[in-house]
């Protein structure tokens, strides 16, 4: 951070996770881009796949996030 005129650089990191029910989960998938681009069928296929598997192992599926905060002072 400093190369770019920061000083006194702080990281604070937060920590949380989220339980998904499995069409939760898939609503979540279909917001990336690397997902939304996959042809229709191969994109069906593969929520179909995620579904039950997750249904499979109890229904929900949990994903833990850690967020970082960056701070700093520029003079």
């Amino acid at each position: 951070m400093e190369r770019y005129g920061f000083s006194d650089v702080t990281i604070k990191l937060y920590e949380a996770s989220r339980t998904y029910s499995a069409d939760e989960y898939i609503e979540l998938l279909d917001t990336f881009s690397d997902h939304r681009s996959l042809p229709a069928d191969l994109r069906t296929a593969l929520y179909d796949g995620i579904r039950e598997v997750i249904i499979r192992h109890g229904g929900n599926h949990r994903v833990d996030y850690v967020f970082q905060l960056y701070m700093g002072r520029k003079p």
